[in-house]
Order: structure tokens, then sequence, then C-alpha cells
């Protein structure tokens, strides 16, 4: 069972970003502390299940924002930063970037924006679906193997079942997923 993965700085700002609907003078304002160190008792053991606490590597060129999806897959997680539409692989043992995939433009492999990602556990290969409606095709190291055009509608999500990809709008009207067979890059 691959168990989720929560950055912590994420976590903190999931909760702490949530707001009441209650009028100001009703709102009871409410505090919470980190710990330095994680630790199996107190309030997020009680409310998170943390399977790790892994902190990422970060510098001028490496700037991890506005996480959009976090997939584990064995020693490593993959990330879609979407502040800067990146896809980083990461070291889930060390928090060092392995690899990172930002390629802007109009060519092969290449992006205005990430709208999401997948994986494919048989292939090891990261499925990144862009603003062009095109599925993209990457090995973990980052390299560009192939891309395949889907059809026109802008879908929001990205998953993969077996060898199905699924995309799913959230558009009135767009109930109906599209799913596609045997989309594995080998």
């Amino acid at each position: 069972m691959i168990k989720p993965f929560i950055p912590f700085c994420a976590l903190l700002f999931l909760l702490l970003s949530c707001t009441s609907n209650q009028p100001d003078r009703e709102r009871k304002q409410i505090i919470l502390t980190a710990p330095d160190k994680p630790s199996i008792a107190g309030y997020f053991k009680d409310h998170f299940e943390i399977a790790d606490v892994i902190q990422i590597e970060t510098g001028d060129d490496l700037l991890i924002a506005d996480i959009k999806k976090v997939i584990r897959h064995k020693d490593r997680i993959i990330l879609l930063s979407g502040g800067n539409s990146t896809v980083f692989v990461i070291d889930a043992k060390t928090g060092k970037i392995q690899s990172s995939i930002n390629r802007v433009g109009r060519g092969p492999g290449e992006s205005r924006s990430v709208i999401d990602i997948a994986f494919d556990e048989l292939s090891e290969q990261i499925l990144i679906y862009n603003d062009y409606s095109r599925l993209l095709f990457f090995d973990l190291n980052g390299t560009f193997l192939s891309e395949k055009k889907i059809d026109d509608e802008l879908y929001e999500d990205l998953n993969r079942y077996g060898n199905k990809v699924i995309f799913h709008s959230k558009s009135e009207g767009c109930d109906t997923p599209q799913i596609l067979d045997n989309c594995i890059n080998v």
C-alpha cells in the first residue's frame, strides 16, 4: 500500500488557510504551532496520518510553490509545483531533488502550463497533461520520451488506472471522462 505524502509546509498551509463563514465577531482564533520534530502524539497524530516528514531541498533555481499534486513511488516523490508549472522528482529519504521538468515553449515536450500529472508504475513514466491538450511522457530522469494529442476539450484532472489514462473536466455539462486505452509509452 502506498501511503499518502503530505509535505509538512503544505499541511500547515491547508490548516491555517481555512476560513469560516461566520461573521468576524463570532470567529474564534485558533493558533496552531508546529513542533520542530515530528512526534507520535499530539494534535497532528490525532487528526492526520503522516507517513513521513521530508524536508525538500530548495534553492534559487529550485523553487517549489503552489503544490498541486504529490505522487509517491518507491523511494521517490513526484511533485507538481503549479506556481511555476514544474514537475520535480525528489529522493524520498533525503529530500534532494533528483530531476525537474520545466520545458517552456510550443515544441515537442514543451508547455506554457502544466495542468496535471500522473505516473505509470509499470513503465515508470511521468505523464504530464499540458495546456496544449497534449499528454507528454517523461522518464524519472526528466528525459522527454513522446507525446500524444488529446481532443481539444481542456481537462482538469488526469488519472492512471491499469493501462488506461482517464481525463476529467469539472466544467458544467462535462460529466463523462475521456478514457484512453493502452496509453503506455514503451
